[in-house]
């Protein structure tokens, strides 16, 4: 019963899966960076009255994919895991032969399958062609961050109450992930904490991938993706040994 149960994790990411069809705000989550990006796409070209330029297809996607990983990715995990304690199915899961491992991985592949399938959707659908490799890179940036953000929503769950809760108190990170690269230009202030979220990482690569230049992370960047993962990782882990998932 110790052992990791590939079956028990895919019972809990189906159960998931599910939420992501049957709760009506999550998924308004899965739609709101899509609809943000397209929305301004189409704004801007009817104000415009001609099709956008790259720098200006750069911002729609900038704005699609950092929604997505700072919003989608962060905020669903809180809410299926305050969602759960509301209707104690929560408790029923931890006196169940479920390990932690098994719930954790059960509550982390789905958000991070369907966040990822976003941001990949978001590419075409703004009419943005990349080449393979740039593709790669841009799902490979994404997918730290994706995970990142999952985790730390988990951990905001953990110390949420309700679903209302859950929403109020990932409202401040959630700010800080996605103004503060975008309002980079502004100090050097806000330029120099940009650099230093994951985030402010996928804002200053994506520019170059779409214009199909050659991209490599700089090791600060790739310090940045994995410390910032790492310490997600680490937060959750020691909210779990003090509270198990359910805080209360």
């Amino acid at each position: 019963m110790n052992g990791l149960s590939i079956k028990r994790v895919w019972i809990l990411s189906e159960a998931k899966f599910k939420s992501f069809y049957y709760n009506k705000l999550i998924g308004s989550y899965l739609i709101f960076p899509m609809g943000i990006a397209l929305a301004i796409q189409f704004l801007n070209e009817r104000i415009n009255n001609r099709p956008l330029s790259l720098e200006e297809l750069t911002m729609c996607i900038n704005i699609g994919a950092v929604l997505n990983v700072s919003y989608v990715a962060y905020v669903t995990p809180a809410t299926l895991l305050a969602e759960e304690k509301e209707k104690n199915t929560l408790r029923v899961l931890m006196v169940s032969s479920i390990s932690g491992l098994e719930f954790f991985l059960g509550n982390l592949l789905p958000i991070v399958v369907v966040s990822s399938i976003v941001q990949a959707v978001i590419v075409p659908l703004l009419g943005i062609q990349f080449s393979v490799g740039q593709f790669v890179m841009y799902l490979l940036v994404s997918l730290v961050g994706i995970v990142s953000s999952a985790v730390l929503g988990m951990c905001f769950g953990i110390l949420s109450k309700n679903q209302m809760n859950a929403t109020l108190i990932t409202i401040p990170l959630t700010m800080l992930l996605i103004f503060i690269p975008m309002l980079k230009n502004l100090s050097l202030m806000m330029m120099t904490i940009s650099d230093n979220l994951y985030t402010g990482v996928l804002m200053k690569a994506i520019p170059i991938l779409v214009a199909n230049q050659p991209f490599s992370l700089s090791f600060q960047n790739w310090a940045v993706l994995m410390g910032e993962l790492l310490l997600s990782v680490g937060w959750f882990l020691w909210l779990y040994s003090r509270n198990g998932f359910d805080k209360d």
